[in-house]
């Protein structure tokens, strides 16, 4: 792939594999998506509701090649959508959904050329009410990472990943080491910086506002780029959209911000 300069965006739409199952993806996902005119974008938390096909056939008709995992109902799904002009002969597809088990994240990658794009995001469990309940939790979304980690780091070529971390709270200045007695002892922000950084690959996150539940002072930080041998500008996160009429604060709308940046390789 020849370098470019493209606009690329993530988003979590917030259908919850189990919750959303009669429900309908709002059409302001796909205006909103549209009316940026992005080259890339990757969607987690995607769901098989009742019309997805809908959805797809829109983007496909926009000139977007649209490609995502298969659970067959039985978990979230990462959408990775890009432009048809840049799809050449070295395109391909890989699906990981039928590898079930709980070191695996939602996750997909699609290649083109010498470009590595991953849609990613760390599962998280339920009735977490309990310390030891969130404790092996936050181990296992761990797990999950030196998943992703290990598998992006042994690809050839340029990266760009998009994706949910959910690495819980983060504030400036945290360490690895300022979480003592509480499940972010295992799993954090921090940590994400450090096992990807070990390889070379840099994370990406709007230094402005936070990515889930509420835009400004909750520290949570949740959707991250990770990338090697791609600059990244004009990061930040987007809730534009939460100010539409048609907006609504409930499953099945998103409840993530749009993540949003410039890149060039």
């Amino acid at each position: 792939m020849k370098n470019n300069n493209l606009n690329i965006l993530g988003w979590n739409i917030n259908q919850r594999c189990g919750k959303s199952k009669n429900h309908e993806l709002p059409k302001l996902i796909s205006e909103e998506i549209l009316s940026r005119n992005v080259d890339i974008f990757i969607l987690t938390e995607f769901y098989l509701v009742k019309n997805y096909q809908s959805f797809i056939d829109e983007m496909e008709k926009n000139n977007y090649l649209i490609k995502y995992s298969d659970h067959k109902g039985i978990s979230n799904e990462v959408l990775i959508g890009v432009k048809k002009h840049l799809i050449n002969d070295e395109f391909s597809f890989k699906d990981f959904s039928k590898f079930q088990c709980n070191l695996l994240p939602d996750f997909i990658h699609v290649t083109l050329g010498d470009l590595n794009i991953i849609g990613a995001r760390i599962k998280i469990g339920s009735n977490l009410k309990t310390q030891e309940s969130m404790d092996k939790d936050f181990l296992e979304r761990e797990n999950q990472l030196k998943t992703i980690v290990n598998y992006t780091s042994k690809l050839d070529g340029r990266i760009l990943g998009l994706g949910d971390f959910n690495n819980g709270r983060y504030k400036d200045g945290d360490s690895i080491n300022s979480y003592p007695g509480v499940a972010r002892q295992y799993y954090s922000y921090p940590l994400i910086l450090k096992y990807f950084n070990d390889y070379g690959i840099e994370v990406h996150t709007p230094k402005e506002l936070c990515s889930w539940k509420d835009q400004w002072n909750n520290h949570y930080k949740l959707d991250h780029i990770f990338a090697k041998d791609i600059i990244i500008s004009d990061i930040k996160y987007d809730w534009d959209f939460t100010k539409r009429d048609d907006y609504k604060k409930t499953v099945g709308y998103p409840d993530h911000a749009i993540l949003i940046a410039e890149i060039a390789f």
